[in-house]
């Protein structure tokens, strides 16, 4: 029930609803998930925040099983996977980007541009908001914009290391600490014994292109066009302020509406009584860690993965124990390439690595043979292969080495080698490489339909930041891998990170397993999978039953 709430909430958020009635929807789903007593021994009509609608809804699922807006409107909760290219550019969050997407039908960064160019975009926003859109394009185009997750990772290092000689206490905050696949910025929060002299030696480093804002508490840099900003706290403050910084907006805006509901004031100072000039009055209420500051808000501590102000608010009510994907609970990868295609490591070598890193599975799954540029195998060399992996798994009886293949998907959906060959392999990772500029749905479905593949690889082919994805109906691939139990692959590579989280929720519903692979092309890159690969399907709420099991 409380789930369904949160449905409603989210459709009329993404129709454009005022902000009352999609808030009176949300509080009614956090109402509903901590009943004591059932749904239905509930007095509706005398229950204070379930108005006539919200009651109206909860009686038809009650008595019907469903919504029938939520039937209606199950689009709208898809949306976010057609709306990621237009949040790259500053200034434009989920909600904004909603609203160019279902009122102006723009899901990409060139219609945008148009539609700013030709005033279009007018009949969605007011001039403020058109300026603020215009100006996070140009900032797009003479900057990098929105990094990837792994180069934000690789920068925020870099700062690290040279900070760390400067401070006591030093978190990165923001998107990067949320593992979003990509970075706007990067914000980090430091305890020091001088404050001040802290923030002018985060000033002087030397990767530093362009000082923004030089003060007392906060420093803001250019590095190389990406933006970085560089918080103060004493040591009392410090959690409740990488708490502020790391949540997104939405999220941080239900956690305050919590506490304006009991008589507080949340901020990155934590927690206090709200006096009557609206202002923080008496002593602090929490105990400055984070996980007090979500218990005395009635929740049980939030991953930072989860800090979207989508469902969390809901799901880790107080008590709830959600279940998470761990590193530990990550035992195989299920696509590493070796020397006999395009890697730069042998079976071996991986093997003996995945074993040194805990795994107990690896799939060998080099290229197939019209993949010249890949060095893609003939059937002889497949064979060849096989037979190196049937006397590896001798000397290594405590991992289990499957024989595998990256076999491209050809035009018509037929496989690139014949079914007498697929038939000899553990695990079939089917891809699409060429014919990438038509629709590939039915090219998909009748791959997948062809009871030879166990997993579509990089299913959208996007290259973050680089290329968009492939032009299909992901809804449509899916529900046919749902009906033919072909898992859908997250792709660690942190160029590609694909599946996304959006598409890997959908996936979950469905019932479509996921296949974690690292694309590893030399041995250090499988460690991706319990990196990336993890903290992408902490985002996508996957536990470890929704992964692929090949013993």
């Amino acid at each position: 029930m409380a789930k369904a709430l949160s449905e409603i909430a989210a459709i009329k958020k993404a129709l454009g609803d005022n902000k009352f009635a999609v808030g009176a929807y949300y509080k009614a789903a956090t109402f509903v998930a901590n009943l004591a007593a059932p749904i239905a021994e509930v007095d509706l009509e005398n229950t204070k925040g379930i108005g006539e609608k919200i009651s109206r809804s909860i009686k038809e699922l009650l008595s019907t099983g469903k919504i029938q807006f939520i039937v209606d409107n199950q689009r709208y909760l898809q949306a976010d996977q057609k709306v990621e290219e237009l949040q790259r550019v500053e200034g434009i969050g989920e909600k904004t980007a909603l609203v160019i997407y279902h009122k102006l039908g723009i899901s990409t960064l060139e219609q945008l541009k148009k539609a700013v160019a030709d005033g279009s975009i007018s009949a969605a926003f007011k001039d403020k908001t058109v300026e603020k859109i215009k100006r996070g394009i140009e900032y797009l185009e003479t900057t990098k914009g929105r990094i990837r997750l792994d180069e934000g990772m690789a920068l925020a290092f870099k700062i690290y290391q040279y900070m760390k000689p400067f401070v006591k206490r030093i978190e990165f905050c923001g998107s990067l600490r949320r593992s979003k696949e990509t970075v706007g910025d990067v914000d980090f929060a430091i305890v020091a014994q001088n404050g001040v002299d802290a923030l002018r030696k985060f000033e002087q480093m030397p990767i530093v292109t362009k000082i923004i804002d030089s003060g007392d508490k906060k420093s803001s840099v250019w590095v190389n066009g990406v933006r970085v900003d560089c918080y103060v706290f004493t040591d009392d403050l410090f959690e409740s302020g990488i708490m502020h910084l790391t949540g997104s907006d939405e999220h941080n805006k239900r956690l305050r509406e919590i506490a304006i509901s009991k008589g507080w004031i949340l901020s990155q100072y934590g927690i206090y009584n709200r006096g009557s000039d609206n202002k923080r009055t008496g002593d602090r209420l929490d105990d400055g860690t984070e996980t007090g500051i979500y218990k005395l808000l009635g929740l049980e501590w939030i991953p930072p993965e989860h800090r979207e102000g989508n469902i969390e608010i809901v799901k880790y009510a107080l008590g709830n124990l959600v279940p998470l994907l761990q590193s530990s609970d990550i035992e195989s990868d299920y696509h590493v390439h070796s020397t006999w295609s395009d890697g730069t490591n042998s079976v071996r070598e991986n093997v003996e690595f995945a074993i040194a890193n805990g795994f107990k599975r690896i799939a060998i799954c080099d290229h197939s043979q019209s993949l010249k540029i890949a060095k893609g195998l003939s059937v002889e060399r497949l064979q060849e292969k096989i037979a190196e992996i049937k006397q590896l798994r001798k000397e290594f009886p405590n991992i289990k080495i499957l024989i595998g293949t990256e076999v491209d998907i050809k035009g018509d959906g037929s496989l690139d080698y014949p079914d007498e060959v697929l038939q000899q392999l553990d695990i079939v990772v089917a891809a699409i490489h060429t014919n990438t500029k038509k629709d590939v749905t039915e090219i998909y479905q009748t791959a997948i339909r062809s009871g030879k593949v166990h997993v579509i690889a990089h299913i959208t082919g996007r290259m973050i930041n680089e290329r968009p994805g492939l032009e299909m109906n992901v809804e449509e691939v899916l529900k046919t891998c749902a009906q033919y139990n072909v898992a859908i692959e997250l792709n660690c590579q942190p160029n590609r990170l694909d599946a996304n989280d959006a598409i890997l929720k959908r996936c979950k519903a469905l019932g479509v397993k996921i296949s974690l692979g690292s694309d590893a092309h030399e041995k250090n890159q499988i460690k991706y999978v319990k990196s990336f690969g993890l903290w992408i399907s902490k985002r996508a709420w996957l536990t470890k039953d929704d992964l692929l099991d090949k013993d």
